[in-house]
């Protein structure tokens, strides 16, 4: 099954500077199973959205969501 994942430009340098990817997961795939497997590291993900809705890591995904991923922020 097939779902969209848009990433803030931070995280363009894992994925060959693409900000949005079509990914194919297997039914029953976590959220931060399906982005880790393009190479974003878990430790580097602030905020995950599915349809415009903050979800947890364990958010089990359907075919079409849309993903949205956000960096850690820290501040100085």
């Amino acid at each position: 099954m097939l779902v969209y994942l848009e990433l803030s430009g931070w995280f363009k340098r894992y994925t060959n500077e693409k900000t949005r990817l079509e990914i194919d997961i297997k039914p029953g795939t976590s959220v931060i199973e399906a982005i880790t497997s393009t190479g974003i590291p878990e430790a580097e993900i602030g905020l995950i959205t599915v349809a415009d809705v903050k979800v947890t890591h364990d958010h089990m995904l359907s075919h079409g969501n849309i993903i949205r991923v956000y960096p850690v922020i820290i501040g100085g």
